[in-house]
């Protein structure tokens, strides 16, 4: 059961007991039947309720909602006391009694079921009487400030030292109250910890165990929220990690170095004797975790609820990371999962409320159902060629999603896949899916873009959840079973078919990528991939200045070049390249078209391509550009014409390799920064909480969408006629809102 839902069904519980849930009883009547022969009574003077007659009491079961008859009395009663003759406390009797400070048993007890003391918040101390033989260990579960359980001594079955409760014989330890604070080291002799001995012992910050120690059951310390460190080092039995189950301050188990069933690594993590597979790495852990080469998985729960690590870096030597493995990792912020990765699992990163970026390698087949779920800041998404598989509920409730590529690897996509990604505006789909189901979006309410690669899919798919009057359907040209202006009601549009999964909404060249894909000057490196950090080679840089010119045809077919070939893609762009004396070669009738560029020497590229234009200023703004440079005056007017601002202040760095990134910025930027053309169409509900007036779908449609301030976010600039003038309403969209920068700006 998830944590979460325990959490669930816990507050079910409180509920139930404050009477919330079940049926109101009469606070006429002050005594009634309990039992066959037992019966109640309540006296409101002293709080007290008084339980007498023989035999056992009936069970309750707050969960079906029968509750006791004194439920309504639970904030009244103070007291409680079981008269001789009564066998039995049974299953939640006095559960929810919050203001229950005294409890009276009778020797004649023999069980106390569990659940009986659930939720008294108040209760201090409780004594077991000589005959009870029967104890469940959940009987006192979330008594807050249960500081000791006494048993009396003439009791055969059980014993107590230090308010804590052993068996008779001192050889388990059966139960800890909540309140119990400090450090404990479990006596010599004791052999076995019961399950949950320890359950929700906030006060506990240090346990020892003796060697005498042969078995620990199962959750053992569950929820021990302030336990810091434990001492295992003189234990030698096997034990299984869930004995740590919502640990989140732990930050240190101790074992011996001769412990012969797991291993430990220098940041306190436990693994198999291996070291292939990592079993679990303790709740305080704080920051950066890097999981050692060789680990083959991350096994179930492994880093369920560190709730101060950082970052996470998984090799490529796991083939798996399992189920729960970061869930509820809230401070989590990156995750870097290297090339090896086969398997991301079910809830694996769930709840991770502060991861912003998430990129799935090609290795990754399968993402299982709720692998991101909830993932409330998850902005970007990044998966590569090679993901075959994702299941239900994989990116449910991702609420900050903007913008999803989804490769056209992927042949299945499960149900409820983006549901509640309220932010989400255009998803690009693979081609294989022939007829996606609309309830994957279900709650996407500004879901206004979706881009298909392949053929038109199956009609019925999509018309039942997503709304037509808002919706914008694009294919691409040639692609069979697609109508235009409209297909089954939904308006559609022509694309590209190209798009740069590795290029995502936050990157400074996200605009110039979108716009040189738009523009047909780079196509990409093939598999939906940009890789924006690779350098840039002089047969990419002349054939994206070429394209950028729209593709001129050179006067002559005869190369300058010995290392030229007709039948390579940047043939043509190096001829038209060397009659505009944009490049001369390298020497020797060599111009090298696989060498990377520098920076300096693609300056000069484009430079010379607009014209060799003389700068303003002999006065370079650079430390590292000499005046005797070659590219010295291109430096000059690149800086003045807003194209580059350097690497740092001061600093061009000439001599550099430049980035693909890079190099489609300086084209774009040498262009006068165009805007991306945009339906914005749903923008239209936020635009018009900041205008005085309605706007329309068709307005929408003559504004365009740019970075017009260089702040790294996209304005809106809608534009509108008044009269005879042309008029401009600029927008910045943050946290759902749009704010007005211009309002009425005339267009000149």
């Amino acid at each position: 059961m998830k944590t979460w839902t325990k959490h669930l069904l816990c507050l079910c519980v409180v509920l139930f007991a404050l009477g919330l849930l079940f049926p109101k009883f009469s606070t006429d009547a002050v005594a009634a039947e309990v039992g066959e022969d037992i019966h109640w009574s309540f006296q409101e003077e002293t709080g007290t309720l008084t339980i007498c007659g023989s035999g056992e009491m009936t069970p309750y079961s707050y969960f079906v909602g029968y509750a006791p008859p004194w439920a309504e009395l639970s904030d009244k009663i103070t007291e409680v006391v079981v008269s001789e003759g009564i066998t039995s406390v049974s299953s939640d009797a006095f559960a929810g009694l919050t203001n229950l400070i005294r409890v009276t048993l009778p020797s004649t007890l023999t069980s106390i079921k569990d659940g009986a003391f659930w939720y008294c918040d108040s209760l201090k101390s409780i004594t077991i009487p000589r005959n009870v033989s029967e104890l469940y260990n959940g009987a006192w579960n979330h008594c807050i400030n249960l500081e000791e359980i006494r048993v009396d001594p003439q009791n055969p079955c059980y014993a107590d030292r230090d308010g804590i409760l052993y068996n008779k014989a001192m050889t388990e330890l059966l139960r800890c109250p909540e309140a119990w604070k400090g450090t404990l080291s479990v006596p010599e002799g004791v052999q076995k910890l019961e399950n949950r001995a320890f359950y929700q012992c906030h006060g506990v910050t240090e346990v020892r165990l003796p060697s005498s120690v042969r078995e620990l059951d199962y959750e053992v310390f569950f929820d021990c929220t302030s336990l810091k460190r434990a001492d295992f080092s003189a234990i030698s039995c096997e034990f299984d990690i869930s004995v740590f189950s919502g640990c989140s301050g732990l930050e240190w188990i101790t074992l011996s170095k001769t412990y012969p069933y797991y291993k430990q690594d220098n940041q306190g993590a436990l693994y198999n004797k291996n070291m292939t597979c990592l079993l679990y790495c303790p709740g305080g852990y704080t920051g950066d975790f890097v999981v050692p080469f060789g680990v083959k998985e991350i096994r179930y729960n492994a880093f369920a609820g560190c709730g101060a690590l950082k970052t996470v870096t998984i090799p490529g030597s796991v083939g798996v990371i399992d189920q729960d493995a970061f869930a509820d990792c809230t401070t989590l912020e990156r995750v870097v999962i290297g090339k090896g990765v086969k398997t991301i699992g079910s809830y694996a990163f769930a709840r991770c409320f502060a991861l912003k970026r998430i990129e799935i390698p090609y290795t990754v087949t399968t993402i299982e159902s709720g692998a991101f779920w909830y993932c409330t800041s998850l902005q970007n998404i990044v998966m590569h060629h090679g993901v075959k598989t994702v299941e239900d509920s994989a990116f449910e409730g991702c609420e900050s999603l903007t913008f999803v590529t989804i490769p056209d690897s992927v042949t299945y996509m499960g149900e409820n896949l983006f549901e509640g990604c309220t932010a989400l505006t255009a998803v690009v789909l693979p081609s294989a899916i022939e007829k996606p189901d609309g309830g994957m979006f279900r709650g996407c309410e500004n879901l206004r873009d979706l881009y298909f690669r392949g053929p038109a899919p199956s009609a019925g798919g999509l018309e039942y959840y997503l709304d037509a009057n808002r919706m914008t359907l694009h294919y691409v040209e040639g692609q069979e079973g697609w109508t235009a202006p409209s297909w089954h009601g939904f308006v559609t549009k022509t694309w590209s078919g190209n798009v740069a999964m590795d290029v995502v909404p936050s990157d400074y060249f996200y605009t110039p990528v979108r716009w040189a894909m738009d523009k047909g000057i780079t196509n990409g490196v093939g598999n939906d991939l940009f890789k924006p950090e690779d350098s840039c080679t002089r047969g990419q840089i002349v054939t994206f200045l070429w394209r950028s010119a729209g593709c001129p045809e050179p006067v002559t077919t005869e190369s300058p070049f010995t290392d030229l070939w007709a039948d390579e893609y940047y043939y043509k762009a190096v001829l038209w390249a060397a009659e505009q004396g944009i490049t001369k070669g390298v020497a020797d009738g060599l111009f090298a078209p696989e060498e990377t560029c520098t920076r300096g020497q693609i300056v000069t590229f484009l430079w010379r391509a607009k014209g060799k234009s003389i700068p303003t200023s002999n006065e370079s703004v650079f430390k590292d550009v000499s005046e005797d440079a070659y590219f010295a005056q291109a430096v000059l007017w690149a800086a003045e014409q807003g194209i580059t601002n350097g690497v740092e202040e001061g600093r061009f760095a000439p001599d550099e390799e430049c980035t693909r990134g890079q190099i489609v910025t300086f084209l774009w930027r040498a262009a006068g920064k165009p805007a991306i053309d945009a339906d914005l169409s749903a923008y239209c509900p936020v635009i018009e909480e900041a205008m005085d007036v309605p706007v329309t779908s068709e307005a929408a449609k003559e504004g365009l969408l740019c970075d017009i301030d260089g702040d790294g976010v996209q304005e809106l600039i809608l534009m509108y006629y008044e009269g005879d003038q042309v008029l401009s309403d600029v927008f910045t969209i943050r946290d759902g809102e749009a704010r007005a920068l211009l309002k009425g700006e005339q267009i000149q």
